[in-house]
């Protein structure tokens, strides 16, 4: 698992983000 795929995961946990908007936050921050 890179670091990437933890902060997505992260991020999924939030209320009102599901793992699409997850990912595209992720890609977002870089």
């Amino acid at each position: 698992m890179t670091s990437l795929d933890t902060l997505i995961k992260d991020l999924s946990r939030l209320p009102g983000i599901g793992p699409k908007s997850a990912t595209r936050l992720a890609y977002h921050l870089l």
